[in-house]
């Protein structure tokens, strides 16, 4: 009896393993079989809307899209000045003066660490200035009323008096050596060093007409050798060193433009009617158009950045700062400050350097790019 029940045991285990793999198998093979007979629901998820530019519909409103941010206030600092009227930077975001109820200061900008250094004040009043542009190297600045005077920062003289007469807007070249301004009826470029007038130019007129230069500082943009200003209907392009006369672009809505700029490569020359345009300077063929999609607004000022990859365009009615990636024409970030008076990348375009103003309390702003 005992041995009989020994060896009958591993039998029946036997038996009952083949028996759940058969069961196993059977139901697998079932359920394989009767899944390409499932019916998928009559209501079924949409998937998430998004959107892409296409070829046929370039111009369609791109939709509002809150993209991780570019841009950050870093830092800002106060100026100790207590009524500050009006700020400009360098063109390279390195310095900054300040015209303040005391007089006229310069600063210096540090960007590592982020510091603003005051480093002099000029001996003269507010009242005589309505303008004051600083080289890129802090050594020279340019104050305008009717005539301009150039002076030296370190020793706080004026080396130069430059005739003009109703300066509508100034510009240094990066290397410190050209001044170009422009009246509503002329523009003159001078030699820095010697305080000679290189060119003078005046557009044929007569008495009465509207002005044919009409540039504003933010409608001007100058090279070491080159300049480009937006007149009411045109834009002139000149390399001063190699030609006689400028280059007249026409573009389609520039009389309705208040600024323009230009790539550092040369290449683009931005503006903004209504909606932001570039277009290339060499065939006047159009490259990007960035849409805006609030009507009425227009750009105060358009700044490239100096990697060409970034475009900022600040609107004024709306306290606005777009800041634009240029190769696929979208927002990046739209800022919303009060009070914008000057801006500036720093060289290596890690930083948007602001002046803001409010109650003519000044105060510079730091914005991180990342």
């Amino acid at each position: 009896m005992k041995a009989s029940i020994l060896h009958g045991r591993p039998r029946q285990v036997w038996t009952m393993a083949v028996c759940w793999i058969l069961f196993w198998g059977i139901l697998l093979v079932g359920c394989r079989g009767a899944s390409p007979m499932m019916t998928a629901p009559s209501t079924s998820i949409s998937p998430t809307p998004t959107w892409e530019p296409t070829k046929d519909s370039p111009l369609l409103p791109t939709p509002t899209v809150t993209p991780n941010p570019s841009f950050i206030i870093y830092k800002s600092i106060d100026f100790e000045e207590k009524k500050t009227f009006s700020i400009y930077f360098s063109s390279n975001g390195k310095y900054m003066t300040a015209i303040t109820e005391d007089g006229i200061y310069i600063y210096e900008i540090n960007h590592e660490p982020l510091e603003l250094r005051k480093m002099t004040q000029l001996p003269i009043s507010w009242t005589k200035v309505l303008g004051a542009r600083i080289s890129n190297d802090g050594q020279l600045v340019a104050t305008f009323l009717n005539d301009i005077d150039i002076w030296d920062v370190s020793k706080k003289q004026k080396i130069h008096t430059l005739k003009m007469g109703q300066v509508r807007g100034l510009a240094i070249s990066p290397n410190g050596k050209i001044l170009a301004a422009t009246s509503c009826y002329s523009l003159k470029i001078w030699d820095l060093v010697t305080g000679s007038e290189l060119i003078s130019w005046i557009p044929e007129h007569k008495e009465g007409d509207d002005c044919t230069i009409n540039a504003l500082s933010s409608q001007i943009w100058l090279s070491d050798e080159t300049i480009v200003i937006k007149r009411p209907k045109d834009v002139a392009i000149w390399n001063f060193n190699r030609e006689k006369e400028p280059l007249l672009l026409v573009l389609e809505g520039i009389e309705l433009s208040r600024t323009i700029d230009v790539s550092p490569d040369k290449q683009l020359i931005a503006f903004a009617p209504h909606n932001v345009e570039i277009i290339s300077l060499f065939n006047k063929e159009p490259q990007h158009k960035i849409r805006i999609s609030q009507e009425g607004w227009w750009a105060g000022r358009l700044l490239f950045s100096p990697d060409g990859h970034l475009l900022v365009a600040w609107f004024p009615e709306e306290n606005s700062l777009k800041i634009f990636n240029i190769a696929d024409e979208k927002e990046l970030q739209d800022l919303k400050i009060e009070g914008i008076y000057d801006f500036a990348f720093s060289e290596n375009s890690s930083f948007l350097i602001l002046g803001t103003l409010e109650n003519n309390k000044g105060k510079i702003h730091w914005l991180k790019i990342r």
